[in-house]
């Protein structure tokens, strides 16, 4: 019976997400998956329930070659991460930081210092594995729409992406 109640509750709290739009970051404590409240940022938008966003994105190459990958965004420890079809590993992601240092030499107002993990649209993911190194960033929309990827490689080798999805 108590297994049938935590999957009710897991199966709610998913769709309540799923259907609100509500900002929330997953994790698990070894017995169920929890919700945690975040404040919106780029994250909310690319993993906005604990499956997370995957795309398909036509790739177009530095060096000519053309091809097609699957971009999967999905929870992480602390942020979250990437895995792509045809590049071996899982990356780790962060929004990108907003806010100023200010001018320089001038001691910075409260407030003003860059916030990191902040940003509600850009991100980058890289590599934590071994080589060959891919980063990949972009823009993410309210409704989830990517756009605006791109990846560079350790060897220079650059790559615009064209996603389709959620």
């Amino acid at each position: 019976m108590r297994p049938l109640i935590l999957f009710a509750a897991l199966a709610l709290s998913v769709l309540f997400v799923s259907s609100t739009g509500a900002f929330a970051q997953w994790e698990s404590d070894g017995v169920g998956i929890s919700q945690i409240t975040t404040p919106p940022n780029c994250q909310n938008r690319l993993v906005p329930t604990i499956v997370g966003r995957t795309y398909v994105c036509e790739v177009k190459s530095s060096f000519a070659s053309d091809f097609t990958s699957i971009l999967h965004f999905g929870p992480g420890t602390g942020h979250f991460t990437l895995t792509v079809s045809n590049d071996a590993g899982t990356k780790g992601c962060a929004c990108l930081p907003d806010g100023s240092f200010g001018p320089p030499g001038v001691p910075v107002p409260p407030g003003h210092n860059p916030k990191f993990n902040h940003s509600s649209t850009s991100w980058m993911c890289t590599d934590n594995g071994s080589p060959p190194y891919v980063s990949f960033t972009g823009k993410v929309a309210s409704n989830g729409k990517l756009t605006h990827v791109v990846a560079v490689n350790d060897g220079g080798d650059s790559f615009a992406l064209n996603c389709s999805g959620p």
